[in-house]
Formats: C-alpha cells, sequence, structure tokens
C-alpha cells in the first residue's frame, strides 16, 4: 500500500514538472535562439549559394505597421550565424537580422547539413 501511495506521489510531482512552462531567456539574454524564416540573398561576392540571413520577427511589434530593425554584424573575427545574435532584441520589439559572410558556416544544420553563405571567407579583407 505505501508502495502504492509513494508511485502516486511521484507520478503526480513528475506530471506537475511536465506541465511548466518551458523557460524564457531574460529579455534581451546575450545568445539566445532566433526564430524566423531563412533568406537567401544573392551576391557577387557569395557565388551562386548567396548570403544566409534570418528574419527574426518580434512577438509584439511596439508599431501597427512597422517595427524597429537591427542589422547584427558579427564581431571579432568570426564568419557570423543565423541561429543566435549577441543581444535577443525582438524582446524590445526589434526585427532582429543576424547573416553569415561569405564563406561563413552556421549551425543548428538544416536538413543534417550546417548552413554556409557561398563564396571564400576572407576574415573581413586585407587589413
Amino acid at each position: 500500500m505505501l508502495m502504492r501511495r509513494l508511485w502516486a506521489v511521484l507520478t503526480l510531482a513528475a506530471l506537475a514538472a511536465l506541465a511548466q512552462p518551458p523557460v524564457r531567456p531574460a529579455p534581451g539574454a546575450r545568445g539566445a535562439r532566433l526564430e524566423g524564416p531563412l533568406i537567401r540573398i544573392p551576391s557577387k561576392f557569395a557565388g551562386t549559394e548567396g548570403v544566409w540571413v534570418r528574419n527574426a520577427p518580434p512577438e509584439r511589434p511596439p508599431y501597427a505597421e512597422a517595427a524597429p530593425v537591427v542589422v547584427h554584424v558579427p564581431g571579432e573575427l568570426g564568419a557570423g550565424g543565423v541561429g543566435t545574435a549577441p543581444a535577443r532584441l525582438g524582446d524590445f520589439g526589434y526585427i532582429d537580422i543576424p547573416f553569415l559572410f561569405p564563406g561563413g558556416e552556421s549551425g543548428p544544420p538544416v536538413d543534417g547539413k550546417p548552413l554556409r553563405s557561398g563564396g571564400v571567407y576572407d576574415s573581413r579583407g586585407p587589413a
């Protein structure tokens, strides 16, 4: 009898834990995942493959017919990415636009392959 009650309590506790809402990152969190359509933009520097960008719209735009836009230009010497951004500005009503420089590669994979912009990554050109 005690085992049945213990099993019932553990089952209810497990179900309660599953019913909790998912943990969202703090507004503007660094490195937070971005959601939205992936788009290939033609570029003479990226060959036939073009450059990958993501259009990550805010959940609630600040205006009825528009929203401010932020284009994330990756810092340091990295090629960029389309999955995360330095700060998740969509939480503040902005449209986030991260991108991959020509020749850059990013995860997570789409159809089992990493995303790759065409062309050759040149570490931002001659210094």
